[in-house]
């Protein structure tokens, strides 16, 4: 496939509009005796935007001035039938801080979309095809270094891993998947720190192509009457060795606390040789506004 990228979009298009279309009731001359037929869809839209300020003045104990703000919205486009289960999920976070009455700088960036197609044939036995794309929306920058140092940019580096194989989900709110696949990682500027091979030394490949296998566990569970957990646990192996698996381990608690307040504690754990042969930790809590679009 020479497009991937394009293929997926291609298809989450596809399945937002079919989803707003299978939302639309029939209607006929006489609409009061016509029903919608039921949609087959089951859609969740939920956004969020979280800021905080802080201001000194004269103030004794020490501090810095800061404001920080983060938007995050998730959204799921599911279609159920059966026999086969067609499941979109998109996750767009993004966020900005200022401390000190420095510049603006980024904290969260992430667009992470996924697609997976399943066949139900039994409790063991469901084939599926998936599609996972992830970049980031604006530059990003070491600012341990002076100057600041850009690091990656949008599709600078690009993820998308296309599988295959078998998905179990044995009860409501567990989801397990093992097949092979594709991992893609694409760069544009930045491609010594992502998609170059050390082994070539007179070439710098922008593309990286790494066929493996890929596991992939999914839980979204209520722990208690309001606070939902939900986590996604991916590996990937190239099948070279141990040390080329690479982990990504997204867990959420979501509680909300009123109409329109929450409190969401997000952390993420990511691994990837290519990238740092340590493991890179990210812990978020937010507290802010937050509504359901559908």
């Amino acid at each position: 496939m020479k497009h991937p990228i394009s293929f997926f979009v291609s298809l989450l298009l596809v399945a937002m509009f079919v989803s707003h279309a299978a939302g639309v009731p029939t209607t006929t001359a006489d609409s009061s005796k016509t029903k919608p037929p039921p949609s087959h869809w089951k859609n969740d839209i939920v956004t969020a935007l979280n800021f905080s300020q802080v201001d000194f003045d004269n103030w004794s104990k020490g501090g810095e001035d800061n404001v920080a703000w983060l938007w995050n919205m998730t959204m799921v486009f599911e279609f159920d039938r059966p026999t086969w289960n067609w499941r979109n999920n998109v996750k767009l976070v993004f966020g900005k801080n200022r401390t000190n009455g420095r510049e603006f700088r980024k904290s969260s960036d992430e667009i992470n979309i996924s697609t997976v197609f399943t066949l139900k044939r039994g409790m063991f036995v469901n084939p599926y095809i998936s599609v996972n794309f992830e970049t980031q929306f604006t530059r990003g920058y070491d600012y341990k270094k002076v100057p600041p140092a850009a690091i990656s940019d949008f599709m600078d580096p690009g993820y998308v891993i296309i599988s295959g194989g078998s998905g179990l989900a044995p009860v409501d709110g567990l989801r397990f998947r093992l097949g092979f696949a594709s991992k893609t990682t694409i760069t544009r500027q930045f491609s010594a720190l992502y998609s170059d091979d050390p082994r070539t030394a007179d070439v710098v490949e922008r593309i990286r192509h790494e066929p493996g296998m890929e596991v992939v566990t999914e839980v979204l569970r209520k722990v208690s009457a309001n606070i939902v957990l939900a986590s996604k646990l991916s590996v990937f192996s190239n099948l070279r060795s141990w040390e080329q698996v690479d982990v990504q381990w997204d867990t959420t608690f979501s509680s909300k606390i009123a109409r329109f307040l929450s409190v969401n504690y997000n952390i993420q754990l990511w691994y990837d040789s290519d990238v740092s042969r340590k493991r890179q930790l990210k812990q978020a809590l937010m507290v802010g506004i937050t509504w359901d679009v559908i």
